[in-house]
């Protein structure tokens, strides 16, 4: 009994001692990373082709990792659990969890990130490069109120969940140059100190991306919105760059600050977009775009503003806008009505071969630029309306056409024609093609030059409508009559010249017979 006690003893013991060995060599998930240390590069290093049967990389592991200030480096891996940056401790005095060396995760599969929160008590901080290109984030991503204090790339990121980025800052470079955002985006609130690229990005989801200040260039190029985006009360201090978007839903732009240049060139708006209140303090090209319900209402273009070749697809808006340089909207497309009421001009404005389907509404207008706006080539093909509408030069319509009615017909509309017809005169080519509502209540002579404008310089025959083919009917029989009178009054004078030289040589011949043949 007693030998059997020992042996039980002993074995007890055996079986402790093993148990103690194997927790020895079972670290816990904070300390694991070691394991994966690169003596060469000190970092945190788990690297994968992709075709690996196992590539699962614990989230606990990488964050572990950081809060030792230790670099990580993960590629083609697949991150187990969400990568929770709150366990790491903040620190004072602005309670600010810092993370302190480099973190890259590329082309990997994570469920999700959570590196700030609304409500969170703490701030985090990445002050080195983060890198999660080409990596795909299945779960939400959470970087409210987090500071970037180095360069970051989210480059081909899919964010297969909510992106929640509002609030964060970033200090450096930032690339999400062909992201995928495809569930709600938030990032108003959000601070970019430097260059920041969305090139090519698609936005599946809403976007909120207002009061945003963008101190480096913002380059959307190429970018998909497929949702709602609100682009609203936002500072843009460098250049902005929308060429070739693409807006499926409604944009709203209002009282944005655009201090650098902006490019909306081969835009696409499939729905509206409100510019309202909006100011552009530099040049601003839309050229070649395609613009559904647009409005400018109370828009400042501080210098050139470019809408060469707009496709203007439903009824538009630049009601109280102010252009405040060279103005361009040549070959523009206006395929409903178009309001520029109380709008100034300072400079040049072009309209040259634009085409006006709907109304035109240039109402209380004001064209400051000596030369006047120039409409050659355009056409209007309904209503023009030029109620109190004011230029300072000539109104220059060479070869415009006017197919439709000019509303008002009042003094103060027919007086700017007239002078725009007089001072054209010289050296002009044109036509105007009035319909049957376009007569003018006013002198023959100016109701058709405005059909006929200028077109005798080349010898052109001009097509004069029916309506006003009558019109100074009387004038012309009165006309006609006066010259009939005149032609058989020099008629007449040419045959009393005859009989005047005959009596005047009969007169002759009887004094002389009276003389006795001498005179």
């Amino acid at each position: 009994m007693k030998k059997f006690s020992i042996a039980r003893l002993l074995v007890f013991f055996v079986m402790i001692g093993f148990s103690l060995g194997a927790n020895a060599q079972m670290p816990s998930p904070e300390q694991r990373y070691q394991k994966y240390l690169n003596l060469s590069s000190g970092c945190y290093e788990r690297v994968f082709k992709g075709d690996e049967a196992e590539r699962t990389v614990p989230a606990s592991q990488i964050v572990a990792a950081l809060d030792k200030s230790v670099c990580v480096i993960v590629s083609h891996a697949v991150i187990e659990g969400v990568l929770d940056f709150t366990p790491i401790g903040p620190t004072p005095p602005a309670n600010t969890r810092r993370v302190v060396s480099p973190l890259q995760i590329t082309d990997s599969e994570l469920q999700g990130i959570k590196a700030g929160a609304l409500g969170d008590a703490a701030q985090t901080l990445f002050a080195d490069p983060v890198d999660f290109s080409g990596s795909e984030i299945k779960g939400d991503a959470e970087f409210v109120n987090v500071i970037f204090g180095s360069v970051v790339s989210f480059q081909g990121t899919d964010f297969s969940g909510m992106a929640a980025l509002n609030g964060a800052h970033f200090e450096k470079g930032t690339n999400f140059s062909k992201a995928k955002f495809e569930q709600l985006t938030f990032l108003f609130g959000t601070h970019f100190d430097q260059d920041v690229t969305f090139a090519e990005a698609q936005f599946v989801s809403t976007v909120r991306l207002f009061n945003v200040e963008f101190k480096g260039s913002a380059n959307f190029q190429d970018a998909t919105f497929g949702s709602t985006i609100d682009l609203s009360n936002s500072l843009y201090a460098s250049k902005a760059n929308f060429a070739n978007a693409h807006f499926t839903h409604g944009v709203t732009a209002k009282n944005i600050e655009f201090v650098g240049s902006v490019r909306f060139d081969s835009a696409q708006v499939d729905d509206t977009i409100d510019f309202s209140a909006t100011r552009f303090n530099s040049s601003v090209s839309f050229n070649r775009a395609t613009l559904s319900g647009a409005r400018f209402f109370g828009v400042r273009f501080s210098q050139s503003a470019d809408f060469t070749s707009v496709h203007f697809t439903t009824d538009t808006s630049f009601n109280s806008a102010i252009f405040g340089a060279l103005t361009f909207f040549n070959s523009a497309d206006f395929d409903q009505a178009v309001i520029f009421n109380n709008s100034i001009f300072v400079a040049d404005a072009l309209f040259v071969n634009a085409k006006f389907m709907g109304d035109a509404d240039f109402g209380s207008v004001r064209f400051s630029a000596n030369l006047g706006p120039d409409f050659s080539g355009a056409q209007f093909a309904k209503t023009l309306s030029l109620e109190n509408t004011i230029s300072a030069g000539a109104l220059r319509l060479t070869w415009a056409q006017v197919k439709g009615k000019l509303n008002p017909e009042t003094p103060q509309v027919l007086g700017l024609l007239e002078k725009s017809f007089t001072e054209l005169r010289q050296g002009q080519d044109a036509i105007t093609v009035c319909e049957a509502g376009a007569k003018l209540q006013k002198e023959q002579e100016i109701a058709l030059i405005r059909c006929t404008l200028l077109g005798s310089t080349l010898g052109i025959v001009p097509k004069v409508p029916e309506a006003l083919k009558n019109l100074g009917e009387k004038e012309k029989k009165d006309g006609k009559a006066a010259s009939q009178k005149l032609a058989k009054q020099k008629s007449t004078s040419g045959n009393l010249i005859p009989l005047v030289v005959a009596v005047g040589v009969l007169g002759l011949l009887v004094l002389f017979i009276v003389k006795g043949g001498k005179l």
